[in-house]
């Protein structure tokens, strides 16, 4: 199987999920994900450090740290959007595409953290007139 064939799948599967088996995760997951970045968006806000994306794009120096602490707040929902994926490819394709899960639960779980923490830490910094 070529790259080229293994990316069709990838988008075919994507697509062809939101209306399948387990389909509420689809909602679930981003849902978790921003309440848990609202909560830490919010401390971020706080203090005078840039956003979340911004420190983990441009900040070589604390980027491992920042990672390890974003992993350790959303690892829980990592681990459940990487299970359900595997439950929902076992139930539907009757085997299991380990790349295809860990983009899910990229694509679903971490992305929107990221992205919910950066705006909410910079919303707070503006309330605050940092």
């Amino acid at each position: 199987m070529d790259v080229h064939e293994i990316a069709q799948r990838v988008w075919h599967d994507m697509f062809s999920r939101p209306d399948g088996p387990l389909s509420f995760r689809f909602i679930m997951q981003p849902t978790v994900a921003a309440l848990l970045a609202l909560r830490d968006g919010v401390r971020d806000g706080r203090t005078a450090g840039p956003a979340f994306l911004v420190a983990l794009v441009t900040g070589a120096k604390g980027r491992r740290a920042l990672l390890r602490d974003a992993m350790q707040r959303i690892g829980r929902l990592l681990i459940v959007a990487l299970t359900l994926d595997v439950i929902y490819q076992t139930l539907v394709f009757g085997k299991v595409y380990p790349g295809e899960a860990v983009l899910v639960a990229f694509i679903f779980g971490f992305l929107p953290y990221a992205i919910t923490r950066g705006i909410v830490a910079r919303v707070v910094k503006m309330k605050l007139g940092k």
